[in-house]
């Protein structure tokens, strides 16, 4: 009894290790082999990670094979204390990067970014539409919050809009980026450069 018992222990323990094997040589395994086509692939904001795996699974972009599916990279994600960290936006995938690298690049949020140039001497309006055009900012949103009296004076922008403090540059954002972020950001451009001119004086 007490060897029968011990026998089915000992089989017990090697069937889970070969189960656990295989379920790390699947999340370590990539979808297709080098050289396949790099995907776009967009994350909704206040999407959950099951229904992102399940969409990586039906592009492609995770293994098949048996025994393991999206909920196996979503339990891992779990065992992390991770699967509530992905950031949404665009992201280039590549199918030859495996499982843990696929959810490695989603929590930290390596998002694909677009350049936008913002020439000399646009008006807000000029700018707002550039950045609707590329998708990166609603016009209208941008707008709003460029002429809020709120966000100038909490650059310590003397006025009610920041009409005039965005420096003119290429920059690149991700797409839906909030108008704040983007404000601040070319705002912070401009103080930067006046830093540095006013430190070669």
């Amino acid at each position: 009894m007490k060897r029968g018992l011990a026998i089915a222990a000992i089989l017990g323990s090697a069937a889970l290790l070969a189960l656990g094997g295989w379920l790390w040589s699947s999340l370590n395994t990539p979808a297709r082999s080098a050289g396949a086509d790099v995907a776009v692939f967009e994350i909704g904001s206040g999407e959950t990670l099951i229904d992102v795996a399940d969409r990586l699974e039906s592009a492609g972009l995770l293994p098949r094979r048996a025994l393991f599916g999206p909920a196996v990279l979503v339990s891992w994600a779990r065992l992390r204390g991770v699967d509530r960290e992905i950031k949404s936006g665009e992201y280039d995938l590549d199918p030859a990067l495996t499982p843990l690298d696929l959810l490695d690049k989603l929590v930290t949020g390596s998002v694909k970014t677009h350049a936008v140039t913002f020439p000399e001497g646009l008006r807000l309006d000029e700018v707002a539409a550039r950045l609707g055009s590329a998708g990166i900012s609603p016009a209208e949103a941008f707008l709003a919050r460029a002429y809020d009296a709120d966000i100038a004076r909490s650059l310590g922008i003397e006025g009610i809009d920041v009409e005039g403090y965005l420096y003119p540059e290429t920059y690149r954002f991700r797409r839906n980026s909030e108008p704040d972020e983007i404000i601040r950001r070319m705002y912070g451009e401009l103080q930067g450069l006046s830093k540095a001119e006013t430190a070669q004086k």
